[in-house]
Parts: C-alpha cells; sequence; structure tokens
C-alpha cells in the first residue's frame, strides 16, 4: 500500500501573458468582419459598429497551484501474477480564463445576462456601448480531476502479458488549457463546466502488451490500445453576439458528443547477431556488452482498421456529425542497427 501527496505551484502560462499584453489596444488590437471576403476581407465583408477589442489583466491574477494525492494498492500472486490498483486526486485552484466584460447583455432582463438571438439591436447593448470586447485575464477557473488506474502483469512461460487501464473523471470550470478560448456566455461561467467528460485527456484508455522470447533468440512484442473520444457541439453562429462562435444549443454542455473509439494493435520482431565473446561475469548476451547487429521490423495499425477522427460538432457544417479525417493507416518500417 502507497500514498502520498504534494502541491505543485505553476507559473503564468506565457501565451496567455503575451496575449494580453500584445491586445492592449496600443500594440496590437481586433477587429470583428462580418461575411469577410478573400484575400481581401474588407472588400465584400462588414465591419461591426463597434471600437477595436482590447485585453486588459485582471488586478487579482496569481499564479495557479495543484493539489494532488495518491493512493495505490499492490498485490502479487501465485510468485508471477502482479495486480495493482492506484487512484489519483487532482485540484487546481487560480485556473486562467478569459472573459468579456463588455459582453453584448439582454437589457430586458431584471439581471444581466447574454444576448438570445431573436433579440434586436435596441435591446441587446454592451455596458459601455463606447468600447468593443474588453477580455479580461482572471484567475477565476478551477478543476478537480479523479484518475482510477488498474494494472495487470503475468507470465506465461515463454510470453509476459501486461495490461493497463486509466479511466478520467473531470469537472472543469474554464476552459480545457486554461487563458485560452472565450466562455460560450460571460455572463454564466457555469454553462462551461464539464463534468465526467475528457478534457485534457480522453474518458477511457486501456493498453495491453505482449512479449515474447521465441525460439533462436528472437524477440516479439504485441500491443494493443483502445481509446474514447469526445468532441464539442456548437451552433455554427454567434447566437449572443459576443464575436466568438463557440455558442451551443440550450441545455447542450460542452464535451458532449461521443466520436468514434479508436483501435490499435502493433506488432515488433527483432533479432540479434552478436560478434565478440561475451564480458567476463556476464552469464547472458545482451545488446549493451557485445558488439552485436540486431535486425527489427515494427508494423503499426497491423490489421490496417480506420480509425476515424473526432467528427464536427458544427451544426451549421455539412459534415456535421461525420468524421472528416482518420489516423494513420497500416505502417511496416524494417532496419538494421549496429552496437559496438
Amino acid at each position: 500500500i502507497r500514498g502520498g501527496g504534494c502541491i505543485f505551484f505553476l507559473r503564468l502560462d506565457m501565451s496567455a501573458v503575451e496575449n494580453q499584453r500584445r491586445l492592449d489596444g496600443t500594440r496590437q488590437f481586433e477587429l470583428v468582419i462580418d461575411n469577410p471576403s478573400y484575400p481581401d476581407p474588407f472588400q465584400a465583408g462588414t465591419i461591426r459598429n463597434t471600437p477595436p477589442s482590447v485585453r486588459v489583466m485582471d488586478p487579482n491574477v496569481e499564479a495557479p497551484y495543484i493539489n494532488v494525492a495518491m493512493a495505490s494498492f499492490e498485490r502479487t500472486f501465485l510468485t508471477n501474477l502482479f495486480v495493482s490498483a492506484a487512484y489519483d486526486y487532482q485540484r487546481e485552484y487560480h485556473r486562467l480564463r478569459p472573459r468579456n466584460l463588455n459582453a453584448p447583455y439582454d437589457a430586458t432582463a431584471s439581471f444581466p445576462r447574454s444576448c438570445r438571438p431573436e433579440l434586436s439591436a435596441e435591446t441587446c447593448v454592451r455596458p459601455d456601448p463606447g468600447r468593443g470586447n474588453v477580455v479580461n485575464l482572471e484567475p477565476s477557473g478551477n478543476q478537480l480531476r479523479h484518475t482510477l488506474r488498474l494494472n495487470f502483469r503475468q507470465r506465461f512461460s515463454i510470453f509476459n502479458v501486461s495490461a493497463n487501464y486509466t479511466g478520467q473523471m473531470s469537472h472543469v470550470e474554464g476552459q480545457p488549457n486554461g487563458g485560452g478560448e472565450l466562455p460560450m456566455d460571460n455572463y454564466n461561467l457555469r454553462l462551461d463546466f464539464v463534468g465526467s467528460r475528457g478534457n485534457c485527456c480522453p474518458p477511457h484508455t486501456l493498453n495491453s502488451t505482449v512479449n515474447a522470447r521465441l525460439p533462436l533468440g528472437v524477440f516479439l512484442t504485441g500491443t494493443m490500445s483502445m481509446t474514447s473520444q469526445t468532441y464539442n457541439i456548437t451552433t455554427g453562429k454567434d447566437d449572443n453576439r459576443d464575436s466568438t462562435v463557440n455558442d451551443r444549443p440550450p441545455g447542450i454542455p460542452r464535451n458532449s458528443g461521443d466520436g468514434p473509439k479508436t483501435l490499435n494493435f502493433n506488432f515488433n520482431i527483432s533479432k540479434a547477431f552478436f560478434f565478440s565473446p561475451a564480458s567476463p561475469g556476464n552469464r547472458r548476451p545482451t545488446s549493451t556488452t557485445r558488439t552485436n547487429m540486431n535486425l527489427f521490423a515494427n508494423m503499426t495499425n497491423a490489421f490496417n482498421r480506420t480509425n476515424y477522427g473526432i467528427p464536427s460538432g458544427v451544426m451549421t457544417s455539412p459534415n456535421f456529425l461525420k468524421s472528416t479525417s482518420a489516423y494513420d493507416p497500416r505502417q511496416i518500417e524494417a532496419g538494421v542497427r549496429f552496437q559496438f
């Protein structure tokens, strides 16, 4: 039985700080153009009737930190069956995220809330009509992550078999990477809360490996990996008129789409030829104690399975809910390595 805990103090994300300073209105600013043309966006596009957008730094910004705790149980049965289970707890505080302080809001509501598509321009106004977007970098996000890892390893004659499963369950307020994308609703940040859906990591990952030392000194390794995928569903429109096209349909949480699972089988076979006697004291030759030439062949995605990429989650796209990409097909690599 093992256990431990620690606190990690993180640095401020360099790219987030750079963006805030670069787009402060004096070095660089942002313009929003509706229906832009290409290559000249101004030829057919229309600049929105707002001043340029700027970014500001919240006076309470501080470096985030993470509390980490871990507990694991390991046990060996029947001399060569190894089983372990581990649980990781991670809680991040002061997670950086941007928020538009001057996003348009519904002037008819009794409390500040985002605009809706059916509202007119007269009722959908900015808190400060004389300014554009004011993107504030603030330490108001947080993340709670639970990770379960299961491992199994056993030897059968000339075979060694191992398998491990990793399950992620995350609860996140703020964007997955912190300090990047604006929230969907700048007046209701809880709508970007994610529970039990992958953010930084896939929700479920299963890997297994088989190693074998065959006759004539031939080594064979086979691996299997299976991973789940999630994706975001958006309307493809700027429904709340905050200049960011990341709006989701009402009632649809972030990362709610289940993408296709990926399944890969990889194999490696190798044979070493030795050209010098073993060093004194070494009972068996190894590639690090004797001059040798190693012949090997690798095969990735051995069964040439089509592993589709994450589907499009944009509802206005003709490819909505369809995958337009796939991961690598079968690849075979052969080579020779000489060590001395």
